[in-house]
């Protein structure tokens, strides 16, 4: 089992040694490394395997909740059903990622200066001026 674990572990950080980016649009790593982001992820979906069970389980005890308010908290009306889902992905999240996020600011992060914040002067499949009026 342990085995298992630390191989899936491995794979999932292996495979987070890349950043895929399109031209023209800004980075959603806010500057952190692939190693951080890969782990916060793994988080994520390990989170999610969890609370999808969950919220089968609490299923009727959510539902109920659901169908007594008479109107959504927030922006939906299962928003009461996914909560196990969404709670248990966040929850993954940070427990995982904030350690190594914690060791990346400890090592590096807070000894470096920010980068430049990134520019969106290049408009994707525009190449006019964009002083001169059309």
């Amino acid at each position: 089992m342990c085995r298992t674990l630390a191989c899936l572990l491995v794979a999932s950080l292996l495979g987070s040694c890349g950043t895929f980016r399109q031209i023209g649009e800004p980075p959603g790593d806010y500057g952190r490394p692939a190693l951080v982001r890969g782990v916060a992820t793994t988080g994520s979906y390990l989170g999610a395997s969890v609370g999808l069970v969950a919220s089968v389980v609490l299923w009727p005890v959510t539902k109920g909740i659901s169908f007594i308010s008479d109107e959504p908290l927030g922006y939906s009306e299962t928003e009461w059903v996914s909560m196990p889902l969404t709670a248990s992905t966040a929850a993954g999240h940070y427990l995982l990622g904030l350690p190594v996020e914690g060791l990346y600011f400890l090592f590096y992060g807070a000894w470096v200066d920010d980068p430049p914040p990134v520019g969106f002067d290049h408009v994707p499949g525009g190449d006019r001026d964009p002083d001169r009026r059309h």
